[in-house]
């Protein structure tokens, strides 16, 4: 929530008497909001609007509509000569609402909300950065020109850098040192390569051939990165969204169970608290494990940008620099690489419920089709490989609710179909599978994919997120 009382703490708009929809209107509880705002919470509550704030006191929209709540007249005066800020373009791709850019750089040109400046200025190369607020940005134009122009001259006294083209003399043999030897990490002359015995087993290679290389290296390195990136940005609206047709689905599965209670006597209103009790639950866990989801994949794609920043910046080195930033790198782009892997959300939206065990009521609730289903997917599933390279799946039994079949067996499926379709690889009754490496069906290939999913009395329930299994070759094995 936003602490800046000029902006609505929901949208990160700035109040404006000059659009109906930014005026500020207060809540009965004192919390205040900008109209469209209201309106929303009202499309989606109905009359009696639950403020989201910490408070959560109840709001009954007057008759007349939202326009009838009381204007916030401190705020109006606040805002009143205020300019509009500009949407920061570093989160306007991550974030719903943007959050308004009132911070700006005069050094990256651009502008910021004040979470992202303080990511992207906590940098060590970018903490000499001159920042100021957006409003003041037109006033700092003058001083930004003459900060670069004292920038060059001062550049323009210091020592010019020794060119790349040009390599010392071999103290033994006075010879240009244009090769570099991997092994010792130092230059080399031609005739220290072909007459040294010490060098002529070592990799070596010519400075120039060598360069190219390792500069080709980081090039694939931050295409695949980018690439990754930009898939992984789709993957976390993915399971944004999945977050809030969660809680719509949820409402919905509390509506029609507590519909179909109230058609039943008074004998079953603690049967319903229970039942509610337990979807509220499996709802909160969801949640809890959904935004735990979502908070790493932020982390991932800041990680993944700053690789990304770090291999361009990497190129712009010297060669010793840049070999030093690059083995650096190497095992943060892995880390990255693994980290974006995982992409579905780690929860679906969809609830369900049951009632196996009052066969006197089951008459009447199995009227209602949409109470009576299957199985909840099997939780915590993993799909690992033990020391022999054998693969080893594991799952949880899904938690049990109240008046729930418990599922009786478990089918194992496997992306082994006709073009890599998912197709069953075994049932089992116990909640864990070890596959050899060399069965037949995975014994060429070098990843598979599972995914399990839950018999009970009703039927087969929805699968568990897949999981992929990276299978070394059967020659790396046996070595």
């Amino acid at each position: 929530m936003s602490d800046n009382p000029e902006l609505c703490p929901l949208c990160y708009n700035p109040y404006s008497v000059k659009h109906a929809d930014r005026v500020p209107r207060s809540l009965e509880c004192g919390h205040t909001f900008c109209t469209a705002c209201i309106q929303k919470l009202v499309d989606l509550q109905g009359q009696g609007v639950l403020c989201p704030l910490n408070c959560k006191e109840v709001t009954v929209i007057p008759a007349e509509g939202v326009g009838g709540l009381k204007r916030n007249l401190l705020v109006l005066g606040l805002k009143e000569n205020s300019k509009e800020y500009e949407k920061c373009k570093n989160c306007i791709k991550t974030t719903y609402p943007p959050k308004s850019a009132t911070m700006h750089c005069l050094d990256c040109n651009a502008s910021l909300c004040g979470s992202c400046s303080d990511v992207v200025h906590l940098k060590i190369e970018n903490q000499d950065h001159l920042i100021r607020l957006s409003k003041s940005r037109d006033d700092l134009s003058t001083s930004r020109t003459s900060r670069t122009a004292n920038t060059s001259a001062n550049s323009s006294k210091s020592e010019k850098p020794k060119s790349a083209g040009m390599f010392e003399e071999c103290a033994e043999h006075g010879l240009p040192m244009k090769i570099y030897c991997k092994h010792d990490k130092v230059m080399i002359c031609t005739l220290c390569r072909t007459s040294n015995v010490t060098h002529t087993s070592h990799d070596c290679n010519k400075m120039n051939v060598d360069e190219e290389k390792q500069r080709d290296s980081i090039y694939i390195m931050q295409d695949e990165v980018d690439l990754m990136y930009e898939r992984f940005l789709r993957a976390r609206g993915v399971v944004q969204n999945t977050i809030e047709d969660l809680k719509t689905n949820s409402s919905t599965t509390k509506d029609q169970v507590s519909r179909a209670f109230r058609t039943m006597r008074m004998a079953l209103d603690d049967t319903e608290n229970l039942l509610l009790g337990e979807i509220e639950l499996i709802t909160q866990n969801r949640l809890h494990g959904l935004r735990k989801q979502l908070s790493e994949m932020i982390e991932v794609s800041s990680k993944a940008k700053s690789v990304s920043r770090r291999c361009e910046h990497a190129l712009n080195q010297e060669y010793f620099e840049m070999l030093s930033t690059k083995h650096k790198l190497d095992g943060e782009h892995l880390s990255v690489m693994a980290a974006m892997q995982k992409t579905e959300p780690i929860f679906p939206s969809e609830l369900s419920c049951q009632f196996p065990n009052n066969e006197t009521i089951i008459g009447d609730i199995i009227k209602s089709g949409y109470i009576v289903r299957v199985s909840m997917p099997p939780s915590d599933f993993e799909a690992t490989l033990n020391d022999k390279n054998d693969i080893v799946l594991s799952w949880k039994r899904p938690h049990d609710l109240a008046f729930t079949y418990i599922p009786s067996l478990y089918v194992v499926y496997a992306n082994l179909g006709e073009n890599d379709d998912w197709a069953q690889f075994t049932q089992v009754s116990v909640p864990n599978l070890t596959i050899s490496r060399t069965h037949s069906s995975i014994l060429s290939r070098k990843n598979v994919q599972f995914k399990v999913t839950c018999i009970n009395a009703v039927g087969e329930s929805e699968s568990c997120q897949p999981r992929c299994v990276y299978l070394p070759s059967i020659s790396t094995s046996n070595n």
